[in-house]
């Protein structure tokens, strides 16, 4: 037996006081078990609570790893999401991370830095708006303002916006020496301007110069084919031959190079034969010539382009068939001013007797009615 007092052990079974410090022990057996309880719950007291507590430190321990889990793999997507420029899908991502850990920075500034790419997005978006609308001065002076804020950053996710700026840097480049081009009407002048593509990057030297080249080809087309059309067969193989050497495998000068030639042989071949047949061609050209031609059905219609096409037929009445008639004209508006002249051909080439041939001819761009006047007709006689 121990004294609950004082902690004297040497007391009797029996005894009813302590004989150390006087005090009473137990008055009988009920105290007595309560006592030997108390004593077991100050040992199992201390003991349970540890337990519990340390249940609930590692319930909690838990269940911050999963939220922290969680939180990572939200700031995973949030970058992946923005890597794909799927912004707005990154911006929930990493809304959901900060309501889940309102204390995480990282996630907070990578927040931050996804909202400030998509308004450059958004900005980038308007600088290709000016270059489609040709304002091109404007759109240099938002691509330098926008190059100056991006141009530092090294994370993937100004990669895009920072190729979207350079390319559009090109593209204005591009447009302002188109328009400079678009001024130009001759093969010498666009020369001069190709001297100029040597100043600018690879990439913006390859559209200049295509641009300027396909020009060429347009010009030099025309002009040789006006040429060959004037039976200037030298003129034309000078022009192909000027817009070559800037262009030296475009298919198109090529082909035409080789039509020019070959018309010039055959043209050359008929003028012979035409000289040693002068005068028996004189003879039957006049007497085809007293024959009549008829022209019949002349239309004319205006599109909603404002293109008027004119539409008429050829009637041999003479006794022979005729080939390459070819119809002159002139082109009058509504109030009778002329506003072009030219010529088409027949189709087919030959009519025989009796028969019928169309011509037609378009006048661009005058969005009201006209009249063709036919001057001439000429053709040949089988």
């Amino acid at each position: 037996m121990q004294c609950l007092h004082c902690g004297e052990t040497e007391i009797d079974g029996f005894s009813n006081y302590c004989p150390n410090c006087g005090k009473k022990l137990y008055m009988n057996d009920q105290e007595r078990n309560l006592s030997r309880t108390s004593k077991r719950v100050l040992y199992i007291l201390p003991a349970a609570s540890l337990v519990f507590v340390s249940g609930l430190l590692l319930a909690g321990y838990h269940y911050e790893a999963a939220i922290n889990e969680e939180v990572i793999a939200l700031q995973k997507k949030t970058e992946q999401s923005a890597l794909k420029g799927n912004f707005d899908k990154a911006l929930q991502y990493a809304e959901k991370g900060i309501s889940l850990r309102n204390d995480y920075e990282v996630l907070k500034n990578e927040k931050d830095l996804i909202t400030r790419i998509q308004d450059y997005h958004q900005d980038m978006d308007y600088i290709n708006e000016l270059i489609q609308n040709n304002d091109l001065e404007q759109a240099a002076k938002e691509i330098e303002t926008l190059t100056r804020i991006v141009s530092p950053h090294s994370s993937p996710l100004f990669s895009t916006i920072q190729k979207d700026l350079i390319k559009a840097d090109v593209n204005v480049t591009v447009g302002e020496v188109k328009q400079q081009i678009n001024k130009l009407n001759s093969i010498d002048e666009l020369a001069e301007q190709l001297k100029t593509v040597s100043v600018l990057d690879d990439i913006e030297a390859d559209m200049v110069k295509e641009q300027i080249q396909s020009k060429m080809v347009m010009i030099g087309s025309v002009k040789a084919e006006k040429d060959l059309s004037n039976k200037q067969f030298n003129s034309a193989i000078v022009t192909v031959d000027k817009a070559l050497q800037y262009d030296g495998d475009n298919e198109k000068l090529l082909s035409l190079k080789e039509k020019i030639i070959s018309e010039k042989a055959s043209f050359e071949q008929a003028e012979q034969k035409r000289i040693e047949k002068a005068v028996s061609a004189a003879k039957e050209e006049e007497r085809l010539k007293a024959e009549a031609i008829d022209i019949s059905n002349i239309e004319v219609k205006v599109d909603e382009f404002g293109d008027a096409t004119t539409t008429g037929k050829i009637i041999n009445t003479s006794s022979h068939p005729i080939h390459s008639i070819t119809v002159q004209f002139t082109v009058l508006n509504k109030e009778g001013k002329e506003i072009e002249k030219g010529k088409t051909n027949v189709y087919p080439n030959e009519v025989k007797p009796g028969m019928e041939a169309d011509f037609e001819h378009i006048t661009y761009g005058v969005n009201e009615k006209i009249t063709l006047k036919i001057k001439n007709i000429s053709w040949f006689a089988n």
